[in-house]
């Protein structure tokens, strides 16, 4: 009933978070970041089926798999905690924190763990180059505003860019962000 492609990317998904260190550790909420995984990639499927129906359920993955990274960067560095922690208090953006600090980002890491796992080629690019906006398709760029830190404007900066950019009503902007809300929730379970 959810068509190949859906399953397909489903299914990668959870290949991919099970291959990924689960930590509970100061710093980093696991379930939040699950959650957040989760309605970032209906997010990006529901506005895909809108704006570009044939990549729907590549933009579902790598709205997904955009900040796979974390997970393994809080259960490896300990001091990447403090840098988490920094932008959940609204420190900055978190990948330019990262290559303040690093000299690299967790975006550069997702797409390094990508190719050493020989995913798609286009699933890497995106998931590489996800703080990219000119590279990005349109639903992934709405979906990307979607964090794991509190952000009360999160979905007006998502109604604003989908209407002004895109062209979408703001009702339906409204009806899907409303819908990935609940869809995200049934998937967050198989996670966290």
């Amino acid at each position: 009933m959810a068509g190949t492609g859906a399953v397909e990317s489903l299914a990668l998904s959870v290949g991919v978070s099970t291959s990924l260190a689960r930590h509970d550790l100061e710093g980093f909420d696991q379930l939040r970041f699950w959650r957040t995984a989760s309605r970032r990639a209906v997010i990006a499927k529901l506005f895909a089926q809108r704006l570009h129906p044939e990549i729907s359920d590549l933009c579902f993955t790598a709205g997904f798999l955009q900040d796979m990274a974390i997970p393994l960067l809080v259960g490896q560095r300990h001091d990447y905690r403090t840098t988490l922690s920094e932008w959940y208090r609204g420190g900055g953006e978190l990948h330019i924190l990262e290559g303040d600090k690093y000299g690299w980002n967790h975006a550069e890491l997702a797409g390094w763990l990508c190719e050493e796992w020989s995913l798609p080629g286009e699933l890497t690019e995106l998931v590489a180059h996800h703080h990219d906006d000119h590279l990005l398709p349109a639903a992934l760029r709405l979906a990307a505003y979607c964090q794991q830190r509190e952000d009360r404007d999160e979905a007006d900066r998502i109604v604003a860019l989908a209407s002004e950019e895109f062209g979408l009503v703001v009702d339906d902007v409204v009806e899907i962000l409303n819908r990935a809300e609940t869809e995200s929730e049934s998937i967050a379970r198989l996670f966290g």
